[in-house]
């Protein structure tokens, strides 16, 4: 959830300050989220080693997304979530977020890359999929093992703007849709079909 800081402040009429709080017992208590000590270029944040209430992670709701039913999680890929935000003393602009990943639902995070990314689960979570959400990308990237790593796959020669990546909706399959918006009046959008079904050696069968 996100609370407001500066709750005395906002009912005379200034701007909201946002702080995000997560769970881990069915909302009995609630608590800053714990920082990564690095981002994604391995720089070291600024406030590390403060308080968490001046130095945690803060996330965007899942309605300020294009989408507001692609929430942080998915129900077949236990424990991973995603989210935009930024580390600090409150929720910062979606113009300087970064994109957070967690493999422990959610007691660590990690930044995955700068920028607002679209993100998608498939085979239960063991492929992850990310997309540029606000610039043009003919790229996509791509983890196998929870985002521990990540790879990068040239899905067209040019750069198109994508407004959704989508898959079955419980999250099972290997193939996913990248669905871009139309480059001008009158013109068509396209979609591209991305399918890891030959990325793994074996597939895992669970005989009840």
């Amino acid at each position: 959830i996100n609370t407001v800081k500066n709750y005395d402040a906002a009912k005379g009429g200034a701007i909201k300050e946002l702080q995000s709080r997560i769970t881990f017992n069915d909302g009995s208590d609630w608590y800053f989220i714990a920082p990564p000590a690095k981002d994604s270029e391995g720089k070291k944040y600024p406030c590390i080693g403060s308080p968490l209430k001046e130095c945690s992670l803060h996330l965007h709701g899942y309605t300020e997304r294009k989408d507001f039913r692609d929430t942080y999680s998915s129900g077949s890929a236990t424990g991973l979530l995603f989210g935009v935000g930024n580390v600090g003393d409150k929720l910062g602009s979606l113009n300087n977020a970064s994109t957070f990943i967690t493999r422990d639902a959610g007691a660590t995070w990690t930044e995955v890359r700068k920028g607002v990314y679209q993100w998608e689960y498939g085979d239960r979570g063991s492929i992850v999929v990310l997309v540029d959400d606000v610039s043009e990308t003919n790229v996509i990237h791509y983890s196998l093992d929870e985002g521990s790593t990540w790879n990068e796959y040239e899905f067209n020669d040019a750069k198109v703007k994508i407004s959704d990546i989508v898959t079955v909706p419980s999250d099972t399959s290997k193939k996913f849709l990248l669905i871009s918006e139309a480059s001008g009046q009158g013109e068509s959008s396209l979609t591209f079909t991305i399918d890891f079904e030959k990325v793994f050696t074996r597939q895992c069968v669970l005989d009840l």
